[in-house]
């Protein structure tokens, strides 16, 4: 799978002209010249009950102190709202404060939340509470406020050499349209947890679940096998009826996340989710049975939709047990299904052709194979000792390790000249994984193509890598050799786009099946009655060809076609391989 694209981007946009305004620690209120006046309107009328509600975070990448979270809700309604600026004091820690400065501007219905350079703004968000929508100029904004994580290093090793962009950036978020309010009252922005969530914290992979009685913040997608697991879902709502105000939150906040993040709309010619879901579907979303509404979410991500990036991470807390299973096989799409069945195929062949151990490299003649089946980032207390030196064991958590060690043992065999690397069941990973290693491949500018396909920007990261660890990121690669790629259905996601990378810079060949694509990095999501699941998000990975001065960004989804088909039964016949290496080389 894709984790969310972790590559640090250079902040690169339209800057706008600063007006007078107040870091996130501070309590001012300028006016903001450049907006339109309109009629002022609040929500002082309106009756909240206010509670401070315990929270937890669980996530490590980030030490946040905050104990509690100030929420709010409306008069006969579950349904959790935050004052903005508190949401973002609370999480000090996740965000980074220093940088984030805010506007209030009553007199024409807006709060501004800003991203601030040396001395001018980089990039905003303004919510409109006269009208209920949310605009951001630039969406990087939500990434560009928070921390990096504390205990892992994405960026390590990558040299990033040049950065373009082009086309619309700025999106206008209707939350109106799905029957969502934002308040002005007294004196502060109060929006809907589940939006301030999703827009906030779902885009940096990390989440805050609230279970009825408390929050709690956590990293990446939420697992039924975790150890926190039952502490999140164990609640007192469990078992019991959720509300009508809660299953209205909820079902409004899945149609409004699809809507705007799931990257395969246009691919699956959809416009909107509302019409798109039958009635049949619809209609257990509305259930006062928490079970039939969780079955009805499993049946339309994963079997409707049928991809491997979008699917049901957790239960509901209204669910009678967090025990209760989140699917089966018999939930699965027909895509699915065949992933899983070439899965079994091929661990049982791989078990069958080496049935005492599988070695890291292999040989057979003048080729050494490497075998690749994740690609995976460790922390740095699984990377480094105490006095920051490299551990031996850093192999078995970090891919650009891991091949550091296999080609120091390739280098030892003289008579080698072909490399496989064999990526047969390798499923994805992180994306910065991915380019550390294509630098053992090749010491060409490595570009990583992407197109938003909620801003409509398209956008190229250029990279180079140190492959040795000096320092120095030219003459690091192993291209004295010559590199094949043995692809299945199984090499997806990240692995898919790995095969996308040496198709498109002529830098390997490729043999063996159709790889299964996946071009979307993955966005974890969670409703407001806990539900947790992941989609293909709106960040894509793309094929570009240039022609005439022309590039065309192309989808990855369907995958590639090798250079030369292998038959699935020959993928771990060493001595097979290294003849249809010769013939896809001829």
């Amino acid at each position: 799978m894709i984790r969310k694209s972790l590559l640090v981007l250079p902040l690169i946009a339209t800057l706008i002209s600063l007006s007078s305004c107040s870091r996130i620690q501070e309590l001012i209120s300028p006016n903001l010249s450049s907006q339109e006046v309109v009629t002022p309107q609040n929500d002082n009328d309106l009756s909240f009950t206010t509670k401070k509600v315990p929270f937890h975070n669980l996530a490590s990448d980030y030490s946040i102190s905050s104990e509690s979270l100030t929420t709010y809700f409306p008069e006969n309604s579950d349904d959790p709202y935050i004052d903005v600026i508190d949401f973002i004091r609370t999480l000090k820690g996740f965000f980074n404060n220093d940088i984030i400065y805010y506007q209030y501007v009553p007199a024409s219905n807006c709060l501004t939340i800003s991203q601030q350079g040396k001395k001018q703004v980089i990039s905003e968000i303004q919510f409109l509470w006269e009208t209920n929508k949310i605009w951001v100029s630039d969406f990087g904004i939500f990434s560009n406020i928070t921390q990096s994580s504390a205990t892992t290093n994405y960026s390590s090793h990558i040299q990033y050499t040049n950065y373009y962009s082009s086309s619309e950036k700025s999106v206008t978020f209707n939350v109106g349209a799905y029957y969502f309010d934002i308040y002005y009252y007294q004196g502060k922005c109060l929006v809907p947890f589940v939006i301030a969530n999703m827009l906030f914290c779902s885009a940096n992979y990390y989440n805050l679940v609230y279970n009825g009685d408390s929050y709690y913040g956590v990293s990446g997608e939420i697992s039924p096998w975790s150890k926190d697991y039952p502490t999140i879902y164990t609640s007192s709502k469990n078992g019991t009826k959720p509300s009508r105000t809660m299953r209205r939150s909820s079902i409004n906040a899945f149609l409004f996340a699809m809507d705007y993040f799931y990257g395969l709309k246009e691919e699956k010619e959809i416009k909107s989710f509302n019409k798109y879901i039958n009635e049949e579907t619809m209609d257990s979303f509305w259930s006062e049975d928490p079970d039939k509404q969780h079955q009805a979410f499993v049946n339309f991500l994963m079997k409707d939709l049928d991809e491997l990036h979008t699917r049901v991470d957790s239960i509901s807390v209204y669910s009678s047990s967090y025990k209760n299973s989140v699917y089966t096989e018999d939930d699965y799409g027909k895509f699915r299904k065949e992933y899983n069945s070439v899965e079994k195929t091929l661990r049982e062949e791989r078990k069958d052709a080496f049935p005492e151990k599988l070695y890291m490299v292999r040989y057979q003649g003048d080729t050494a194979i490497i075998t690749l089946d994740s690609f995976s980032v460790g922390s740095n207390d699984q990377i480094f000792d105490s006095d920051g030196n490299v551990k031996d064991t850093a192999w078995k958590y970090d891919s650009y390790y891991y091949m550091q060690k296999a080609m120091a043992n390739i280098r030892q065999h003289s008579e080698v000249h072909d490399v496989l690397l064999d990526l047969s069941q390798n499923g994805g990973g992180d994306m910065s994984a991915l380019y550390r290693v294509l630098g053992f491949l090749t010491d060409t500018v490595i570009p990583h193509y992407t197109y938003n396909t909620l801003t409509n920007e398209y956008s190229c990261q250029s990279m180079k890598i140190d492959t040795d660890g000096d320092g120095l990121y030219d003459d690091d690669s192993y291209d004295n050799y010559r590199w094949t790629i043995l692809s299945s259905l199984n090499t997806f996601s990240a692995a898919n786009n790995l095969v996308c990378k040496v198709r498109q810079m002529g830098i390997a060949k490729v043999i063996g099946q159709r790889s299964g694509g996946g071009m979307c990095t993955i966005l974890p999501l969670v409703l407001t009655d806990g539900t947790a699941f992941a989609i293909s998000s709106n960040n894509t990975l793309r094929y570009v060809k240039k022609v005439n001065n022309q590039i065309t960004y192309y989808s990855t989804e369907s995958g590639f076609v090798p250079d030369l088909e292998v038959p699935y039964s020959d993928f771990y016949s060493d001595e097979k391989l290294v003849g249809y290496i010769d013939e896809a080389y001829q």
